[in-house]
């Protein structure tokens, strides 16, 4: 106890300290002469830098908890918190909190419980500007080195917020991030990106659409996410129209991501939008690039969302002409093929008793699926011997037709035996 009364006394003594710089500071500024001098604005920077790491100094990140105890004391209580949707073990002290994995016991993240961060890295960042204003070489000389831990300062803050799902002040930290980047000659689009997401999540809309607005004005769409989250401030603020047209020039740009191909199935389904305009899209690209098998893989995957099994075969059949090696459309071939033969199974279970023609018939298309599956997954198998649900399904198919013949079950008891010891079942 005698330990943390003395850290907190320190603690409060240094909080003086640095207050008097900036006091000190403050008058500076205010002074014809001293105003006009680089190293007044150098100084300030730094009293501010130091004072928005104040409490949190003696924090040694990447260190487990009971390490840290060892440096700055035992915590007041230590509880196993939800952030969110992840769990932590909130390590309460005077000054500060702590999170840690409540397995490995490693420090996660931490966040000062006084002082206001945001305020003092941003007046920090206002005096490197002044100072850059005033003479730009003494900037380069000796505020570059400062303004790369301000902008540092500034991310490790922003995240540390975005993890306790404050996304609005994450987005705040990310911008001073930004801008520091800017004052350094440099325009960082990842750490703008990450603003960008914090204010979407933030529903703060039209900040989000401006940051995303610049990030493509610059030329990088980070994969296409950039048009995926832009879309989302739009829906936000009721503009579909624009978010469909956002979503439509990205996958145009990026048609292998997934994750904009069910937005927008999803946007035009809640339009009422005909998805197979989708269609026409992709064909458009194709189009200009005859070669390129992931189109037809990706158009293989709309037509099978799309209900359409033949034509999602018949893309998928394309995509692996141009490309022998595509694990993708292999995957995706056997596994519609399964479904397909799994659907033939169905109908022939409900086929009337008297119609033996129509349920061998039905059986017969079944036979045809499942051994076009297993071509199609044996190709994948083949390229990635690794991913067990090929395996799964390859089990699945050869135990169907075990008694065709010895050669199938063989290999259905080697599937069986490499999906146990793959999966530990």
């Amino acid at each position: 106890m005698l330990a943390a009364v003395a850290t907190i006394g320190a603690v409060a003594q240094n909080v003086d300290a640095v207050q008097k710089k900036i006091d000190k500071s403050n008058a500076d500024i205010v002074d014809a002469k001293k105003s006009t001098q680089a190293a007044t604005w150098l100084n300030r920077a730094n009293a501010y830098i130091e004072m928005a790491n104040i409490y949190t100094s003696k924090i040694v990140p990447n260190i487990t908890i009971e390490q840290a105890t060892s440096m700055i004391g035992k915590p007041l209580s230590s509880v196993e918190v939800q952030v969110s949707g992840n769990t932590f073990v909130k390590n309460d002290y005077e000054n500060f909190i702590i999170y840690s994995d409540p397995a490995s016991k490693m420090i996660q993240f931490f966040q000062a419980k006084k002082g206001d961060e945001l305020s003092d890295l941003n007046n920090a960042l206002a005096a490197l500007t002044k100072m850059k204003e005033l003479n730009e070489k003494d900037f380069t000389n000796k505020g570059m080195k400062i303004a790369e831990s301000l902008k540092n300062l500034f991310q490790q803050t922003g995240m540390t917020a975005y993890n306790l799902d404050q996304k609005a002040k994450a987005a705040s930290f990310f911008d001073g991030a930004a801008n520091t980047s800017i004052l350094m000659g440099k325009i960082d689009t990842l750490i703008i990106y990450y603003s960008g997401i914090a204010y979407t999540e933030a529903q703060e809309w039209n900040k989000g659409i401006s940051l995303f607005d610049k990030i493509l004005a610059i030329g990088d769409d980070q994969g296409g996410m950039v048009q995926l989250y832009m879309s989302m401030c739009y829906e936000g603020i009721k503009d579909d129209t624009k978010a469909i047209s956002i979503l439509e020039s990205g996958f145009q740009k990026n048609p292998n991501n997934a994750s904009i191909l069910s937005a927008i199935i999803n946007i035009y389904l809640k339009n009422e939008i005909d998805p197979v305009k989708l269609i026409d899209i992709i064909k458009k690209a194709e189009e200009l690039d005859p070669k390129n098998a992931s189109l037809y893989l990706v158009e293989g995957t709309v037509w099978e969302k799309l209900g359409d099994t033949d034509k999602a075969i018949g893309a998928l059949k394309k995509s692996i002409e141009i490309d022998n090696k595509n694990y993708y459309a292999y995957f995706n071939l056997g596994f519609i093929l399964t479904n397909a033969g799994n659907a033939c199974s169905e109908k022939a279970s409900k086929v009337d008793l008297n119609d033996q023609a129509g349920y061998d018939k039905l059986i017969a298309e079944q036979s045809e699926y499942y051994t076009q599956a297993i071509e199609a997954l044996e190709m994948a198998h083949q390229i990635n011997s690794e991913e067990l649900g090929v395996i799964e399904l390859l089990k699945g198919l050869y135990f169907q037709k075990r008694d065709k013949g010895d050669e199938f079950a063989a290999k259905s008891k080697y599937y069986e035996e490499l999906y146990q010891s793959k999966s530990g079942k």
